[in-house]
């Protein structure tokens, strides 16, 4: 739609707008925009990615204790080195170990269940009395990297894993999932479309939904707003990716749901790709979102500073989705520092929040603030982004 918006759709989008504000304001979790420090207490802020591919990062020891210094309260770790996770003993702080696309192929865990269990017995069963481990993710945006024998062992290797965790009797305190990318999208506009692509909706998405459905988990999917803009920046709204949500307005005219920021429409998109499949009701986890400060005209401090805060803000006020209101996000920024031995471009080397150092890349207030926008855009005639 182009030029004036006639008066029907105006009122249309009046009323959308509304109706969800309304909707938003009745929740009962839900904090407001100008509420701070009342709003921490309900809601914990996003856990953070601890990548370890650097060759100047500290101890484990005073990684956690500085995680616990920033009061940080869930981590995601990519491996299960053993120095690792002995020093999360004790130390309130939740954690998702992951087992690397490598390793579910090597360990035939996927056809063999005694090598799930041999898995299971070293990296969970030591430290299962002392840390707090909440969630393994099994492998890491397998479709991504276009193997078709792991995305075929991916699923098998989880039920394997659930299945050794269950004989532990630990199914119940951890849950077992596979985090995906955006790559699974064929369509995210309007949100309500969203549709998986033909080649992994049934190879493995389907499969998957299956099991965390009877294991009541949560769809992993791995949200870069970031690389939305940078693909398509005349499409994509900055502010929009920039979780400026006060800002930009786009409607999905088949629900009347409004959206304010390009990361929930992604991630009501995934939900609506879900209920395609015939699973609306399983939980979704952001794991893993964030945004770069160096390698791109785009990627600079006050950027990522500004995306980072803003999520923190939605997490701790318990903000949901349109399509999900009631459901605050559970999220994990990537990443907790800047890994210097990452291989990629310049961007996949300068995610981190902090320097290995500890100091700040930029300063975040880890208990909220308020939105500030940079455009104060409105565009009620086109949508945020036409493809992830």
């Amino acid at each position: 739609m182009t030029g004036k918006m006639s008066l029907p759709w105006m009122w249309m989008l009046l009323a959308a707008i509304l109706f969800q504000s309304s909707a938003q304001a009745s929740s009962l979790h839900a904090c407001t925009k100008k509420e701070k420090c009342p709003c921490a207490p309900c809601f914990p802020g996003p856990g953070v990615a601890f990548g370890e591919e650097a060759s100047d990062i500290r101890s484990p020891s005073e990684v956690v204790a500085f995680l616990q210094q920033q009061k940080i309260k869930t981590v995601r770790l990519y491996h299960t080195f053993k120095d690792t996770i002995k020093a999360f003993k004790d130390s309130g702080i939740d954690l998702t170990i992951s087992i690397s696309n490598a390793d579910v192929k090597s360990s035939g865990m996927a056809w063999n269940y005694d090598a799930a269990e041999k898995w299971v017995k070293n990296n969970v069963l030591p430290y299962a009395k002392d840390v707090s481990i909440k969630a393994i993710a099994v492998g890491n945006e397998v479709t991504s990297v276009k193997d078709w024998d792991l995305v075929s062992q991916t699923e098998p290797a989880m039920r394997n894993i659930h299945e050794a965790l269950k004989r532990a009797k630990l199914e119940g305190d951890i849950k077992v999932s596979t985090p995906f990318g955006m790559d699974i999208l064929e369509l995210t506009w309007p949100p309500s479309d969203g549709t998986f692509r033909v080649e992994y909706a049934w190879n493995i998405v389907k499969p998957v939904l299956i099991f965390l459905n009877e294991t009541d988990s949560p769809f992993m999917i791995n949200i870069y707003p970031y690389v939305s803009y940078k693909n398509d920046p005349k499409d994509v709204n900055l502010d929009a990716a920039l979780l400026n949500n006060w800002c930009p307005i786009s409607v999905d005219f088949k629900t009347g749901h409004v959206y304010k920021n390009l990361l929930f429409q992604l991630m009501d998109a995934t939900v609506a790709a879900m209920g395609k499949m015939g699973y609306p009701a399983v939980s979704l986890m952001l794991s893993e979102t964030g945004w770069p400060s160096a390698g791109h005209a785009m990627a600079t401090p006050e950027h990522a500073a500004m995306y980072n805060q803003n999520l923190v803000n939605l997490v701790v006020r318990g903000v949901g989705t349109p399509m999900r209101q009631a459901s605050p996000i559970n999220a994990y920024i990537y990443s907790l520092f800047n890994e210097n031995m990452r291989r990629g471009d310049v961007e996949s080397r300068n995610y981190g929040l902090f320097k290995a150092d500890f100091s700040p890349v930029y300063d975040i207030n880890w208990e909220g603030e308020d939105v500030i926008c940079i455009t104060n855009k409105v565009n009620v005639s086109s949508k945020l982004s036409s493809s992830s």
